[in-house]
């Protein structure tokens, strides 16, 4: 569902991404950098451990040009999984990681259309934002 919600982001729209663990290697990351290199703005918000390669890569399209930050959160645990564009949003137990998908036992889900679940949801991010440091 991420890939499909990020395949349907349309440039000039700014998806805004909460994760806990992000790998560059993932299916997810590439679909990401996909919609950025189409035009769409990105911002998130990672936790301050285990994501240092997924920082440097959003630094390094950020340093291309595009419209990409992101901040690090390192004071308290931000154990938070979820994206929303527009009024579409997934959430779940899930990181964007191959063994989240592979190893455990984890669930994603997505909300299409759901306008007011999507703006509490751009409410919480712009909590952690603002929390959060460059």
């Amino acid at each position: 569902p991420v890939k499909s919600l990020l395949r349907r982001a349309e440039p000039g729209q700014t998806f805004r991404l909460a994760m806990y663990g992000l790998s560059t290697s993932s299916p997810e990351y590439s679909e990401l950098k996909a919609a950025i290199e189409r035009g769409v703005s990105v911002r998130v918000v990672l936790y301050g451990k285990y994501n240092d390669k997924a920082a440097n890569a959003l630094e390094g399209l950020k340093a291309q040009g595009h419209d990409v930050d992101y901040r690090i959160i390192k004071s308290r645990v931000m154990h938070e999984k979820f994206g929303v564009v527009g009024d579409d949003l997934f959430n779940g137990s899930s990181n964007w990681s191959t063994s989240s998908m592979t190893k455990h036992t984890e669930d994603r889900f997505l909300f299409r259309n759901q306008p007011a679940l999507a703006h509490r949801f751009v409410e919480e991010f712009s909590r952690l934002w603002e929390r959060a440091r460059p």
